[in-house]
């Protein structure tokens, strides 16, 4: 470990306990905590736990059905986060479903973005 490291480790050790704050008092909506809470852990290389909380903010926006872009982004982040943890199937599923959402939504670039993550998984798949 070296300086920027512990640093780094702080900042968003710091981040998670505003986020409990936050939580606590109901200051922000929880899905935006979670998203939030998914970016800390995945800056902390805890795959599995920014996976969990991009999940729970993925299930709320679908129920809620608030805000289509935030779903469209907590799609990608776990179609990203999938992959990451080698779960190509489902990192595939969240593709397809975040390249039709991009086309709801008429999203040029992420739907591209998407198109390219499924043709690499779909290259793996055929390896493995």
């Amino acid at each position: 470990w070296n300086k920027d490291m512990l640093t780094k480790l702080g900042i968003e050790m710091r981040a998670l306990k505003l986020l409990d704050v936050a939580e606590n008092k109901n200051s922000m909506p929880l899905r935006v905590i979670d998203e939030l809470r998914s970016l800390s852990y995945r800056n902390l290389f805890m795959n599995k736990l920014a996976y969990v909380y991009a999940r729970k903010s993925y299930v709320l926006d679908s129920v809620y059905q608030k805000d289509p872009e935030h779903l469209l982004k907590m799609t990608v982040y776990l179609a990203e986060l999938s992959f990451l943890m080698s779960k190509y199937n489902e990192s595939m599923n969240y593709a397809l479903d975040g390249i039709a959402q991009s086309k709801r939504l008429e999203r040029i670039t992420v739907c591209c973005h998407l198109k390219i993550k499924r043709m690499i998984i779909l290259i793996l798949l055929s390896i493995c």
